[in-house]
């Protein structure tokens, strides 16, 4: 298994981070992780100055920060029989009345 690596972007606004961080994740496989996307769906219409993004961006940042040391710190996960069995207990095939479009591939 490659060893993780953390892609770290940083730059003006609209200098090209996430045209370069789509690019980074189609090239690697890569997780990306987008403080902008975050924003967006957690606190939609909630950022109207600056101050506001600081404060939203701030409480993302103590989550994920030690979500993404963890991750990068792990290598492989092998569940045990018994964990698989736990695990799966929990998925449901979905019901149409969630309105999802289901596809089917078989191998």
């Amino acid at each position: 298994m490659p060893t993780p690596v953390l892609h770290l972007l940083c730059g003006k606004i609209a200098s090209g981070k996430s045209t370069l961080a789509r690019s980074l994740k189609a090239e690697h496989s890569a997780v990306l992780l987008s403080e902008d996307h975050w924003l967006s769906r957690l606190y939609p219409d909630q950022i109207k100055s600056v101050a506001d993004y600081i404060l939203h961006a701030h409480r993302i940042r103590d989550v994920l920060g030690p979500l993404v040391i963890d991750m990068l710190s792990r290598h492989d996960f092998a569940a045990t029989d018994a964990e698989f069995d736990l695990i799966t207990s929990y998925f449901r095939a979905p019901d149409q009345t969630e309105g999802l479009d289901v596809v089917i591939h078989r191998i």
